[in-house]
């Protein structure tokens, strides 16, 4: 976008949530971010949540930017290569702390959200279609994205994969899936002289 948001327009008083999404190279005006919320009416409720959100290479602004009454929560999301900067909120730090989480009219609650330089938390892959209908980056085996959450493990990662059968889940758009391993041990059945293994 030559002039404002990259991906998403906000204003005046809005409930958005963003879920098991990857917001990617978006290029957005300066003064404007990959999410901009604006407050130019005067807005008096303003809930803005992303949850299970990966956001890597967004140029231009940063990839949120806030102003006016707000209330943020960004859960089990990450950032990661974003040239202008992660976030731009009223009241929160450019990483997406928040520095005045219990001001009157505004909050900002941030669980497990990760703040990358560079893409080295993902697979070298980068960019891919791992599945499903639109691509994303996959945590890399490493990666400190891996089951850094045993609470809200609920639904599915972007892929419509579910997230219900793990002790822990990944934090970003895609849960990398491992296989688990089990030791069987054989039994004979009276009479057939075999053994499964």
């Amino acid at each position: 976008a030559a002039a404002g948001a990259g991906a998403i327009q906000l204003c005046g008083n809005v409930a958005m949530t963003l879920q098991s999404s990857t917001l990617s190279q978006n290029s957005s005006a300066a003064t404007s971010g990959a999410l901009h919320y604006s407050d130019g009416f005067g807005a008096s409720s303003v809930v803005l949540e992303l949850d299970f959100v990966t956001a890597a290479e967004n140029t231009g602004g940063p990839v949120i930017l806030s102003s006016g009454p707000y209330a943020w929560t960004l859960k089990k999301t990450v950032f990661a290569a974003n040239t202008a900067g992660d976030c731009s909120v009223s009241g929160a730090n450019p990483d997406c702390t928040a520095i005045n989480p219990t001001a009157t009219d505004d909050y900002y609650v941030e669980e497990h959200v990760l703040v990358s330089a560079d893409l080295s938390v993902f697979s070298s892959a980068g960019y891919q279609l791992f599945g499903g209908l639109v691509g994303g980056y996959l945590p890399d085996v490493s990666s400190p994205l891996l089951d850094v959450s045993t609470t809200g493990c609920e639904g599915a990662d972007q892929r419509n994969l579910s997230r219900e059968d793990v002790a822990a889940c990944d934090i970003g758009a895609l849960e990398r899936l491992q296989v688990a391993v089990v030791d069987d041990e054989g039994e004979n059945a009276s009479g057939d002289d075999r053994i499964a293994y």
